[in-house]
């Protein structure tokens, strides 16, 4: 079974994990996972969010990989060396990132976090707020 969903920065795949742990920190950072999405949604604090969330889940993500699966194959073109997996930390995904990948960050939140049809993220592009409504389900 994957635990993991993934996501391609800069021509090498990070696993990204919604562990106990990333749930806690973002119930203690945002209140919830809904004022989390408040905070997307909010043109002054979306990048800093965007940024925080990805730092978090791909933390978890590499140390779920690490910790559990070590011994099975990464896949091609994984952010892995020395036979770990590397997480990227806030300010290289701030390098890494563009505008133009805000809506694949916020599918992969979405996925990652097990959001349903129901919720909405908003958001930034081009200077215009786009709501978008997640039609994935969490299998």
């Amino acid at each position: 079974m994957e635990r993991c969903t993934y996501l391609e920065i800069a021509g090498k795949v990070y696993p990204m994990r919604m562990t106990l742990a990333a749930e806690e920190k973002i119930r203690e950072k945002y209140g919830s996972i809904n004022g989390m999405c408040e905070k997307f949604a909010d043109e002054n604090e979306c990048i800093t969010t965007y940024l925080d969330v990805m730092e978090l889940l791909i933390a978890q993500g590499c140390a779920y990989k690490n910790t559990f699966e070590k011994d099975l194959p990464a896949p091609k073109g994984s952010a892995v060396e020395n036979g770990e997996y590397k997480p990227l930390d806030r300010d290289l995904l701030s390098v890494a990132l563009g505008k133009e990948d805000i809506p694949r960050i916020v599918d992969a939140i979405a996925i990652t976090a097990g959001l349903s049809k129901k919720t909405e993220i908003h958001a930034e592009s081009d200077g215009k707020s786009e709501k978008k409504t997640r039609s994935s389900e969490k299998s």
